[in-house]
């Protein structure tokens, strides 16, 4: 089967933030011996498109390709909870997301707490996580080079800023990749000790499975920021976990108490083991008739 994910649907500022997932979308299905392109907005007759996200301001998209009979299928990267809040009510929910969940052949959910409200749209909604595909895990660099103590691999925010300056006042050396290419973030990445997984906005929920698993698969142990309102996640268990209240404490614990090689070698080998994304994606494919 040939499959299509096609990223044209978000704004082309966006193409490079979903580019890790393609990554690991792209290596699953085709270690289960199925071909694989990516596209802009190009919707193939032969095979399944595959659509990620949501249709930013093309709602009536997901009805047209249904009516020409275009196969799609849809993932969803974002924490709906079962009533129908989005992000814990940090946005809206649209017909832009509602629609393609609604239309689609399939629905692949990231977030497990997605899944509830899916299934009511749609019943081939399924979880789907991010996991170990060999074809994609990078080779271990031959000399570790650290400079870096934390690093946040994504946008910059004032919130994400204060904290990094507050680590900055206690000694520590820390980056922001923000806007930068994949290729830079990915540097900044393996020059640091540990990636922070920083909420943007007080109030913010959200647990990123992608940078989790990214950076997993580049040996850099992840600390989490959580909170007692957010469930523990198949992802979080693979962090290092502080609450929004002690975090910049439990940084500065963890980078003086642990060794970081050996916790990420060891963090790497536990995920290979046990979130095997071929063999979950196998399971899924199979469905698709």
């Amino acid at each position: 089967m040939i499959v299509n994910i096609a990223i044209g649907n978000n704004p082309s500022h966006l193409w490079d933030a979903i580019g890790d997932l393609v990554w690991f979308i792209k290596g699953a299905i085709e270690a289960v011996g199925h071909t694989v392109v990516v596209s802009d907005y190009r919707a193939i007759d032969r095979g399944i498109n595959l659509f990620i996200d949501r249709f930013y301001q093309q709602a009536e998209l997901a009805v047209s390709l249904e009516l020409r009979n275009v196969r799609y299928g849809f993932v969803v990267t974002e924490h709906i909870s079962e009533d129908g809040v989005l992000n814990f009510g940090a946005e809206t929910l649209t017909e832009e997301m509602t629609n393609p969940i609604r239309h689609s052949e399939f629905v692949w959910c990231l977030i497990e707490e997605s899944l509830p409200f899916c299934l009511q749209l749609n019943t081939e909604s399924h979880f789907l996580p991010l996991g170990f595909v060999p074809s994609i895990a990078p080779r271990p660099p031959r000399m570790v080079y650290k400079d870096i103590d934390f690093v946040v691999t994504g946008r910059s925010s004032e919130r994400r800023l204060r904290i990094l300056r507050e680590l900055e006042n206690r000694g520590f050396q820390t980056g922001i990749s923000n806007h930068a290419p994949r290729f830079i973030r990915d540097g900044l990445l393996e020059r640091s000790k540990f990636n922070l997984s920083l909420q943007k906005v007080e109030g913010q929920r959200i647990v990123s499975a992608t940078r989790i698993c990214h950076s997993i698969l580049h040996r850099v142990p992840v600390i989490l920021e959580l909170n007692q309102n957010i469930s523990p996640s198949v992802y979080s268990t693979y962090c290092l976990q502080a609450s929004m209240t002690e975090l910049v404490d439990r940084c500065v614990n963890f980078a003086r108490e642990i060794d970081v090689i050996d916790f990420a070698n060891c963090t790497f080998e536990r995920f290979a083991a046990e979130m095997n994304m071929v063999k979950a994606m196998g399971a899924l494919m199979d469905r698709i008739k």
